[in-house]
């Protein structure tokens, strides 16, 4: 049982693992801007989707999305985090 434990530890990157197994990661954000004033922004759905479907097409993986808000908890945009092997 110790020996397997150590095994995973070495590929986790613990007690002198090889750099070999580390991943390394470029991250990218887009910011996609809604739309309307009043009563808080809306996002386009499709425009959304679409964008999405196009970097994950060229690698990037999807991490977080989030929203960035002003007055009353109105949205103003919608941020995307994505990440990628590096090459």
């Amino acid at each position: 049982m110790r020996e397997r434990r150590k095994k995973v530890e070495d590929r986790k990157g613990f007690g002198g693992a090889d750099e070999a197994f580390l991943m390394k990661w470029e991250y990218s954000t887009v910011v996609f801007e809604s739309s309307g004033w009043l009563l808080g922004g809306k996002l386009d759905g499709q425009k959304f989707n679409d964008r999405l479907n196009r970097l994950g097409e060229e690698g990037w993986e999807l991490v977080s999305v989030f929203d960035t808000n002003f007055t009353q908890g109105g949205t103003r945009d919608v941020i995307a985090v994505l990440k990628r092997p590096m090459k």
